[in-house]
This record gives structure tokens, sequence and C-alpha cells, in this order.
């Protein structure tokens, strides 16, 4: 059930959270997007990239919508776990394989783990290609909580005309303390 694949995941019992959508789809019942959702989530929090990754290929599999929630989670599971090498390949995949436009947090936490990985120039590209003035289409959740957003944001449109190393190092800067 999903109450309790939510507690699992609140608890930090990703393991356990995975093992109940496995015993789910065992005895017949269908999980939902939000069923698939919560699991990846959790995964992606956990630093298990690799088995979120196996999930969203599931939901996939099985008919349920990638939604942009969904590759927020997990793009900022790269950045708070460091893992660049996954960054670049997954934006491939939201674009080609289920149509999610790069964007808003999502589109900051990936320029902000490739930046880690002293991959600025690789940042700079993919935010010249994204839509950073707009905010989540699912609404709710998806911003940043550390003040990036609109410096972020600010910045795009100055590497939208130009690709100025300013703007490069204003999208790759540490956050400011608050």
């Amino acid at each position: 059930s999903n109450v309790l694949i939510n507690a699992c995941t609140r608890c930090s019992d990703n393991k356990r959270a995975a093992e109940l959508l496995a015993e789910m789809r065992k005895e017949g019942l269908q999980p939902n997007v939000i069923t698939y959702a919560t699991v990846a989530k959790g995964l992606c929090l956990s630093g298990a990239l690799g088995e979120a990754d196996k999930v969203l290929g599931l939901a996939d599999s099985q008919g349920i919508e990638i939604n942009e929630r969904m590759c927020t989670a997990y793009l900022r599971g790269c950045l708070v776990h460091g893992d660049v090498e996954r960054v670049v390949p997954f934006v491939k995949r939201m674009a080609e394989r289920w149509r999610v436009e790069l964007h808003g947090a999502a589109a900051e936490y990936a320029a902000r783990c490739l930046c880690m990985g002293l991959r600025a120039s690789e940042a700079e590209e993919l935010v010249a290609k994204a839509d950073l003035t707009r905010g989540s289409a699912e609404g709710g959740g998806t911003e940043p909580s550390d003040g990036m957003g609109s410096r972020a944001r600010a910045s795009t449109a100055t590497a939208s005309s130009s690709s100025s190393s300013s703007s490069r190092l204003d999208v790759c800067a540490a956050p400011k303390p608050t």
C-alpha cells in the first residue's frame, strides 16, 4: 500500500519500501505513479541512485508516466550524493524517452552537480538550454530551499544571451550561508 511505502521512506527504510513494491506486484496489485515516485525518491535521498534508476525503468515499462517530480528527485539525489556521472545521461533520457523538460529546480540541481564535478562547461551548456524562468509544472516541493533558485534564474538570461564566464560562475557558485 502507498501508505506503508510512504511510512518506510519517511523513516529511511528504503529497502523495505522497495520490498513492499515488489510484494505489491507479486500479489497482482497495480502500483501507481505515487507508489513508484515514493520508492524512487526514498532511494534517491539515501544515495541508492542505481536502484532508483531501476525503479524508474520498471515504472516506465509498466506504462507509468515518469514525471517532473520524479526527475527532480533523482537529480537532487545526484547533487546531494555527488554522483556527477549520472547527470548527463539522465537529462538526455528525460528529454528523449520521457519528454520531460529540464527547468526549475531540476535544471539547477543538474547544473550544480556538474559544477561539483568540475564540469562547468557542461553545466553552462545545460543551463543555456534549460528554461529556469519557469517553476515546476507539477507544483509544490521542487524549489530548492537554499536560495540558489533566483540567482540561477537570473544568470540564465545572461547565459542565454552570451556565454560569459560570470554567468557560469554564478550558476556554479556555492550557496551563501543564510
